[in-house]
């Protein structure tokens, strides 16, 4: 997987705990992965950061 950019999908909006990572691909194929350590594309994701790539901001909480 050639990850071309990617973002983080936060369960609430304390951002305390990832519900999952949104990747687009170099293939500009959309993918949603799971944040679990047995996950083979999580894996990949957290080598792409390794490698110095950043995730896009997480979206800010809606105001009431």
């Amino acid at each position: 997987m050639n990850i071309k950019t990617a973002k983080v999908i936060y369960k609430d909006e304390n951002q305390n705990e990832i519900n999952y990572i949104r990747i687009i691909t170099t293939n500009n194929e959309y993918m949603s992965i799971p944040a679990d350590n047995a996950c083979v594309q999580y894996q990949e994701y957290l080598a792409w950061l390794a490698e110095g790539n950043t995730s896009e901001p997480a979206d800010e909480p809606e105001q009431e």
